[in-house]
């Protein structure tokens, strides 16, 4: 049971920072969002990447490491995210008594986010 919760909370924090890196990766410099992309995008290793890169695993597993706190740290910040999550939560409930000209404003709405 603690080993499936153990992956569980991996599986939230590899989709958190994904969908966290969906709002602020133009805030990462170049390098670190080449990195990012390589290690969560195309599901490659930290030794792949290290030696496509000609650095050690050690310096890929510490960029991506400080990109994950980057993230974090705007998130806790800005909170883009958090309210992007309430405002569609809110959206949804507005959805379900909106007359079909407000639900054409509803829709708009989403298209911007």
């Amino acid at each position: 049971m603690q080993k499936t919760n153990s992956r569980n909370n991996k599986i939230n924090k590899l989709n958190n920072h994904v969908f966290l890196y969906y709002y602020y990766q133009e805030l990462l410099t170049p390098k670190q969002r080449k990195l990012f992309e390589m290690y969560y995008d195309d599901d490659m290793t930290l030794e792949e990447i290290a030696t496509i890169q000609k650095v050690s695993k050690v310096a890929i597993h510490d960029s991506l490491k400080k990109s994950e706190s980057l993230l974090e740290e705007f998130e806790n910040k800005i909170k883009l995210k958090t309210k992007v999550e309430l405002l569609t939560k809110e959206i949804a409930i507005l959805k379900e008594t909106a007359s079909k000209e407000q639900l054409t404003v509803i829709e708009k709405m989403e298209k911007i986010f």
